[in-house]
């Protein structure tokens, strides 16, 4: 059944919270924003360890609002492991179970067949301390599974590993959450972790749900200028509508006067202010004007290397747009320098139209 959060309010000195928000059963759902934005807040209320103000969580059917946290059927991974240091390996996976007061034989079968989920097979007498970061997150997430929680909720649980073991853990914690159809909530902060992991992806800003959907969904048509400039690369162009036909498109004009076309969208019309959007490796950048639509000239501000792409930024009248090229560069991309005179495009197909709600 899932979870569900409806007009879920809490007010702090400095900071509110409200929240409708809707998790399906099964699925991954990512809580993704800025520091600050309420995203671990969130995870604290949905838990328990926070009670809201007002409003109604469900999980699974049932009304949780005012439960206790051990009472509410969670599963909980921090970011800084919260094991107990007392306890080696097996000791902490089984915690839980002894809570439930579980047999003997259930618990030595959920914590050997738990070590092999998360691949720590021979560890359970293993001391807390003699354990690796990335160890101390697998029984971390082995702990809060054991017991067989009703939902999993994961506080920026790789935050404190490197790189490549964040990117090996995540596809285990992905592995481990599809083959058990669990339903979950993960917080983090980390982009290229929101997108991959996840089947849908909430983008949070100050306390609120500024967008909901699939991570293509999201990366490809945000709903306001908040969500396109936090995920991704992107170019926000202020314009104005000036012509809508369905069959052709709509054509939006500049600040200068240049005129952008973009597909049709409904509920646009003629003298409606939008933000003019498409991502930077959508863009196309050369030396030299080509009869090509959504063409506009400016001169090259920066160019900066990232191994698979060089990201290109050019001032347009005014306006910096961002402009990806993948490896490896043409020749006379190679010999672009800052300062020069450049011509960027972009396809309309592959603008997207936002609302804004002052006009030029």
């Amino acid at each position: 059944m899932g979870l569900i959060l409806t007009k879920v309010s809490k007010v702090f000195k400095e900071f509110n919270v409200q929240l409708n928000l809707e998790v399906k059963d099964g699925e991954l759902t990512t809580l993704l924003g800025p520091s600050g934005c309420g995203k671990t807040t969130t995870l604290q209320i949905i838990s328990g360890i926070i009670k809201p103000d007002s409003g109604s969580i469900i999980l699974n059917g049932n009304e949780i609002t005012g439960a206790d946290p051990w009472k509410r059927d969670i599963g909980i991974v921090f970011q800084d492991y919260a094991l107990f240091p007392h306890l080696n390996v097996a000791g902490n996976i089984s915690y839980g179970l002894k809570r439930k007061r579980a047999g003997k034989e259930k618990i030595t079968e959920a914590v050997r067949n738990y070590l092999k989920l998360v691949h720590l097979e021979g560890y359970g007498d293993r001391t807390i301390d003699s354990l690796s970061g990335g160890e101390k997150q697998r029984v971390a997430l082995a702990r809060a599974l054991a017991p067989e929680p009703g939902i999993l909720l994961l506080d920026e649980p790789l935050s404190a590993l490197d790189a490549s073991l964040r990117k090996s853990l995540r596809r285990e914690i992905r592995r481990i959450q599809q083959q058990l159809k669990l339903t979950t909530v993960y917080v983090t902060h980390d982009q290229e972790e929101a997108l991959t992991i996840s089947d849908s992806l909430v983008i949070m800003n100050q306390g609120r749900v500024e967008q909901h959907g699939t991570p293509p969904d999201i990366f490809n048509k945000p709903a306001t200028k908040f969500a396109a400039e936090f995920l991704g690369h992107s170019n926000l162009i202020e314009g104005e509508v000036t012509a809508v036909e369905e069959n052709s498109g709509i054509k939006a004009r500049l600040k200068d006067n240049t005129e952008i076309n973009a597909p049709y969208f409904p509920g646009f019309k003629a003298g409606d202010p939008v933000w003019i959007f498409f991502r930077s490796g959508r863009s196309e950048l050369c030396s030299h004007r080509e009869d090509t639509e959504n063409t506009l000239p400016g001169r090259l501000l920066l160019k900066e290397y990232y191994g698979t792409h060089t990201l290109f930024e050019v001032d347009t009248n005014g306006t910096i747009i961002k402009a990806e090229s993948r490896h490896p560069l043409s020749p006379e991309k190679k010999e672009l320098t800052p300062g020069q005179e450049v011509f960027v495009s972009v396809r309309r197909e592959y603008c997207y139209l936002i609302e804004r709600l002052s006009r030029i």
